[in-house]
């Protein structure tokens, strides 16, 4: 749907009276960027969930993982904050038992 909106959003920057000098988006809107560049703006994305999230989102996309996700050491670092492990993620789930019963009940 970004893409689609992509030829209208340049028209109506261009049809500004005064131009803008960067291009805020979510995390939805970085499709846009390269519009972004060709108007020579400066581009922002910001993303209204956790860094834990955001670190895991974008993380991977640039440091491709080889295996299983318990076969790696950590899933990724947020810096100056926290590392992820990979041990605890899939693994020594205390409620795994409620988990069970609610899929059950739905069934």
């Amino acid at each position: 749907m970004m893409r689609h909106s992509i030829p209208n959003l340049r028209s109506a920057i261009s049809a500004l009276p005064t131009p803008p000098t960067a291009l805020v988006v979510d995390i939805f809107g970085t499709k846009t960027f390269p519009l972004g560049d060709e108007l020579g703006l400066l581009k922002y994305a910001f993303d209204t969930t956790t860094a834990w999230f955001l670190a895991t989102a974008v993380y991977r996309l640039e440091n491709p993982a080889r295996g299983t996700l318990l076969s790696l050491e950590i899933i990724c670092e947020v810096s100056l904050f926290f590392s992820i492990s990979a041990a605890g993620v899939a693994q020594n789930r205390r409620n795994q038992h409620c988990l069970r019963r609610a899929y059950d009940r739905q069934q």
